[in-house]
């Protein structure tokens, strides 16, 4: 049952892939920030980057890693649904040459799958709600589930650069493995608070084939339970043809509840290939 929830989600990011339409780069981009809003297209249409990367050495230590990620968008006059998924994994093995033994360490292993719903209100407001559903064995986090909702306010609309504020509350259920967490000095298997959430996000278009696009949300605790959480996503698309670009991302996460061995600070570097799907 905890990871029906990915399992049902990913199945649904899945079917819309279905909708992508033909492969292209944008138009020529025009210098005018007061050009219609990326919110306001004429049909609705998919379009989706799809990253993966993936490395490995061998040895007197072994190393495995792979990257995934998928950003997907339904866009239409009055609405916005943005879909992201995430997967990451990292293993070492390293060679005793005395003892002839190995020993096998994973060093990262995380799934995420979210959501988000916009509603424009207005020229610039908007209303939105999303779910964020995700897995991090590492810091013993069996399943958290994440359900927002609030106000965002878009100060640039133009076709070269966008970008949005947003603010609202958020309900968050973290499911721990076996082991526990220690949270206020005892051992939890469970945690549910209420969060306020705030946030920014912007996307720039350099140049017709360089995408710049930066993400920042931070989660405060609402109650007894004091805690902190963050996410910075910022990467950089660069184009190499109508379907494939260049991509470098770093994510940078935070969380102030975290207690040894788990490290407050998460750091994430992607780099690798992205296909892109749609219009």
């Amino acid at each position: 049952m905890k990871k029906a929830c990915l399992i049902g989600v990913a199945a649904f990011l899945l079917h819309a892939m279905q909708f992508s339409a033909a492969q292209a780069l944008p138009e020529d981009l025009v210098d005018e920030d007061a050009s219609p809003s990326p919110r306001s297209t004429g049909d609705p249409v998919w379009t989706a980057n799809i990253g993966a990367a993936s490395s490995s050495t061998s040895g007197n230590a072994r190393t495995q890693n792979v990257n995934l990620v998928l950003d997907a968008q339904r866009r239409t006059e009055a609405n916005k649904l943005s879909i992201n998924a995430e997967f990451v994994e990292s293993r070492s093995e390293v060679v005793n040459e005395e003892t002839d033994t190995r020993r096998e360490t994973t060093t990262a292993f995380r799934e995420l799958v979210g959501l988000r719903y916009d509603h424009n209100l207005s020229e610039h407001v908007f209303a939105f709600g999303g779910m964020e559903f995700s897995h991090d064995r590492i810091a013993l986090l069996d399943l958290r589930q994440v359900y927002s909702s609030g106000f965002g306010y878009q100060f640039l609309r133009g076709q070269r650069h966008a970008w949005d504020v947003l603010g609202g509350l958020s309900y968050r259920q973290d499911e721990y493995l076996k082991q526990g967490v220690e949270i206020d000095g005892e051992p939890r298997m469970q945690l549910h608070v209420y969060e306020l959430m705030m946030g920014e996000e912007s996307t720039h278009h350099l140049t017709r084939a360089v995408q710049f696009q930066q993400k920042l949300t931070v989660n405060r605790n609402i109650g007894e339970i004091e805690g902190t959480r963050g996410q910075l996503d910022m990467g950089v698309q660069i184009a190499l043809n109508r379907t494939l670009s260049f991509s470098m991302k770093l994510q940078r996460r935070y969380d102030g509840m975290a207690h040894a061995p788990v490290q407050r600070f998460d750091t994430l570097v992607f780099t690798g290939i992205n296909m892109q799907f749609g219009g």
